[in-house]
């Protein structure tokens, strides 16, 4: 068994709780130190929870307690209601302190309680001091106390911890040890009281001696064993005498304190039937403790399988969940992918359309600048030509009187002249036509460029909305990976608790190799019996051809249902039926052989035939029906099949 150690705070005030036994059954001791007084309860009502844990009840006059463990007796939580009614409380309680008991061990438990004072830190608190393996150098000692406020001011704090004895080997009832490497705690076991003395001293602190600690009683656990607790010891002075020479009974024939008077004999009689009585009662009453600890292990196994069973339920749902969020995932980047190719390419195409069009607008803006140019030298030869015209005009009145004896001459030059006029006007005409083609050609020009610059906007705009679109489906990627993540991490948390059903799994798993066990024992005596049926159905084998195929499907039958005893059981039964059945359809095909053997020589060939294939006729309607009968109830009869010799 184990000692356990309990504490925790309710309402601000310490509760202790110490379990000499470490897990509990039926009728065990349990100590409970809260309100700075100690009492010990009697384990009553131990059950099991849905999850495996165990549940029991303490109860006392005043208060009931409904205690439940968690974490393998790691944790406690007690729930305290009042018998006359009121609040209900509840603590929860940590265990600070185990350790593994010895069978006999040298020095008794103990447990010392009351209150401490110590200057101004604390002011009648709860003190206790525990011995789980009594009193000796090097034993271990725990102290767990209360102040009524710490070195930082907060109130209600709780010092605990675990140390060793130290003390001379002649006086173990005088001893010291510190506390948190801090304090100095010196005790000394009174011994009219067999209460403890207590000095706390600090290295900032004077000594103080505490009031004398109360001895809690000790009271004998509940154990398995089937021989009780022996009451006081006394030592007496009697008289004793041998018993008669011949026994009616076996006799014991050692010195026994047998009285004179037979009155006071038959008296003795019935006080030694009386503590047999009580012996037998007492071992009956362990045998029933034990059958409900069985039991309750029972549930606990049950109730353990059961939630392995929601845990693989749970772990193939999220592997199933993870799979399909797995294909998901691959699915939603082979989207994306597929979506950045399609913005990728008509991204390019854009780029393409936008090349083509800024190589439509230089080529454009080249050709106006061409048309320009045309434009200034006709417009440069047009105001030459107006010049040379005036020239000309101021030559003509200059010389008009020196040329009018050349008129025919002048005329020619003028008509000349008009024809170069006309010319330049013509050429001007065209120029200006030319001026109004350009002049719409480039309107037309800008309209294609306004337009090639509302499709490159508009284009941009889309690739804008499909790089937004990107961008969420990269946020909706990001969300299904932390999606993934936290089922992964649910999955190890799953895992996790699977591990530690796992454990609960041990003992079922020792049974269930004591059922293979058991199962490959009666496979042994199933294979055996199988045999020395082949080898009685070995000496018919020339005229049974048939029956060593179907043992062998009854044996191939017999292997596939090794987890079904019952089921084995019922089959060869099956088996043996069948092959009495056969035995019996062998003995008369046997006879009737014999006898159409004999009667060879009266009937004709063509009539035994006949005989023969009537026979065989029958057979295999007996085959047929025997063969849809032991299909029905799942074993494979062995068939007769006659062939002619």
């Amino acid at each position: 068994m184990s000692f356990y150690t309990y504490y925790g705070k309710l309402k601000d005030e310490l509760f202790v709780a110490v379990l000499p036994n470490g897990t509990v059954e039926l009728e065990d001791q349990v100590h409970l130190y809260f309100q700075k007084r100690l009492i010990t309860y009697r384990v009553q009502d131990v059950d099991v929870t849905d999850d495996g844990e165990d549940r029991f009840a303490l109860q006392d006059g005043y208060y009931n307690f409904e205690a439940v463990t968690s974490k393998a007796y790691k944790e406690i939580k007690l729930t305290r209601t009042c018998r006359s009614g009121g609040e209900v409380a509840t603590v929860a309680l940590t265990r600070h302190y185990d350790q593994v008991q010895t069978a006999s061990p040298t020095s008794r438990p103990k447990i010392w309680t009351g209150t401490i004072d110590f200057h101004e830190w604390a002011k009648n608190e709860s003190f206790a001091i525990i011995a789980p393996q009594g009193l000796g150098n090097s034993k271990p000692v725990v102290a767990i106390w209360q102040w009524s406020k710490d070195n930082k001011d907060v109130a209600k704090t709780l010092s605990y911890g675990v140390s060793k004895q130290v003390s001379e080997a002649e006086t173990p009832a005088k001893f010291s040890f510190t506390q948190n490497e801090y304090y100095t705690l010196d005790c000394q076991v009174v011994t009219a009281t067999k209460g403890l003395t207590v000095t706390v001293r600090g290295p900032s602190n004077a000594a103080k001696a505490q009031k004398e600690l109360e001895l809690a009683p000790y009271t004998e656990g509940a154990e398995h064993r089937f021989t009780p607790p022996r009451s006081r010891q006394e030592k007496i002075s009697l008289e004793c005498s041998l018993p008669n020479a011949k026994p009616a009974l076996p006799r014991i024939n050692a010195a026994l304190p047998f009285p004179a008077d037979l009155v006071e004999t038959l008296s003795y009689s019935a006080a030694y039937v009386d503590q047999a009585g009580y012996l037998a009662k007492y071992a009956v009453k362990q045998f029933e403790k034990l059958d409900r600890s069985y039991h309750l292990l029972e549930k606990k196994a049950e109730a353990r399988v059961t939630k392995v069973a929601k845990l693989e339920g749970d772990v193939a749902g999220l592997t199933t969940d993870n799979h399909g969020l797995t294909e998901r995932n691959k699915d939603l980047e082979a989207k994306m992918d597929k979506e950045r190719k399609e913005v990728a390419k008509a991204k390019a195409d854009l780029q393409e359309d936008l090349r083509k069009v800024q190589a439509a607008l230089k080529a454009s803006q080249d050709r106006e600048k061409e048309l320009e140019q045309e434009k200034a030298q006709l417009e440069e030869y047009i105001d030459k030509d107006k010049l040379a015209d005036i020239e000309r005009e101021r030559k003509h009145r200059k010389h008009e009187e020196a040329h009018r004896r050349h008129e025919e001459q002048h005329r020619k030059h003028e008509a000349e002249d008009h024809k170069a006029i006309d010319l330049a006007h013509a050429s001007l005409r065209k120029a200006e036509e030319l001026a109004r083609k350009l002049k719409e050609d480039s309107d037309c020009k800008d309209e294609t460029i306004r337009a090639l610059e509302m499709a490159l906007t508009a284009l941009r705009q889309k690739v804008k909305t499909l790089e937004a679109d990107v961008s969420r489906l990269n946020g909706a990627l990001t969300s299904e990976k932390k999606e993934k993540a936290e089922i992964q991490r649910q999955l190890e948390d799953w895992k996790h608790k699977l591990s530690i059903a796992e454990e609960g799994l041990k003992h079922l798993r020792s049974e269930l190799k004591k059922a293979q066990d058991d199962l490959a024992e009666e496979k042994k005596c199933s294979a055996y019996l199988i045999k020395q049926h082949e080898d009685d159905i070995s000496e018919h084998k020339k005229k049974v051809s048939g029956l060593e195929a179907q043992i062998d499907e009854l044996k191939t039958e017999a292997s596939k249902q090794e987890k079904k005893y019952e089921l084995l059981r019922a089959a060869k039964k099956e088996l043996k039926e069948a092959l009495d059945k056969a035995e019996n359809v062998r003995e008369a095909a046997e006879d009737e052989l014999a006898d159409y053997k004999k009667k060879q020589k009266l009937v004709p060939d063509s009539q035994l035939q006949t005989d023969f294939k009537n026979l065989q006729a029958r057979y295999e309607e007996l085959r047929k029906h025997e063969s849809e009968r032991h299909h029905k109830s799942g074993v494979t009869a062995a068939v007769v099949e006659i062939t002619s010799s």
